[in-house]
């Protein structure tokens, strides 16, 4: 391909190395591998958490602005997001989804690894933000300021934070894959590229 003005491409890390190699001398947009991530605090209604739900099954978790990893307070009780996430479960009758929740549960248990396990969905505490088909990460959290400069440092490889109370400038829960018109991918205003590549070339 050599009769082009710019690139626009989406990739995993891996790919948009290569691309942004390949296509240095040329106006480009790649974006890389981002999740979505939500902020809990055990106080969220049974309708926040459903919709919390919504962020997180959509697409079988495959969005970069499905919600892969929660953030939890120290002693979370489960209990309310496990009965609120229900109307979910049908997605285990899904051949390939299930493939992989049960390929992943049998690495868990030969590898004795701690996990939670609703039939459906397999929950795992992990420091990653990214996490496979049929896994949600979690992490504990204390204190709102450290997370706060923890989620700074892992800004690359998040695409939108879902928070009932919107802090650190969150959407609400059942808005992750309903981003507004000016929400752009990765932060990148791509009508301001193009713009500003037609302006080069007029």
């Amino acid at each position: 391909m050599t009769k082009f003005d710019a690139v626009i491409a989406t990739g995993s890390n891996n790919t948009a190395r290569y691309f942004s190699y390949h296509y240095r001398n040329h106006p480009y947009i790649i974006r890389k591998n981002r999740n979505g991530i939500a902020i809990l605090d055990g106080k969220e209604t049974m309708e926040e958490l459903l919709a919390l739900g919504d962020d997180i099954f959509r697409y079988f978790g495959l969005g970069c602005r499905s919600v892969a990893k929660l953030f939890i307070p120290e002693h979370y009780d489960f209990n309310a997001f496990f009965e609120a996430i229900l109307p979910y479960r049908k997605i285990i009758n899904h051949k390939k989804y299930k493939n992989n929740y049960k390929h992943i549960r049998s690495i868990y248990l030969v590898n004795q690894t701690p996990f939670l396990d609703t039939g459906f969905v397999l929950l795992k505490e992990n420091e990653a933000i990214a996490s496979p088909i049929g896994v949600i990460y979690y992490q504990y959290y204390s204190d709102h300021s450290k997370l706060e400069e923890h989620l700074k440092d892992k800004a690359e490889e998040i695409q939108c934070i879902v928070d009932h109370n919107k802090i650190l400038q969150g959407i609400k829960p059942g808005q992750a894959q309903e981003p507004a018109l000016w929400e752009y991918a990765n932060n990148v205003d791509t009508i301001k590229f193009l713009v500003k590549l037609y302006r080069s070339h007029s």
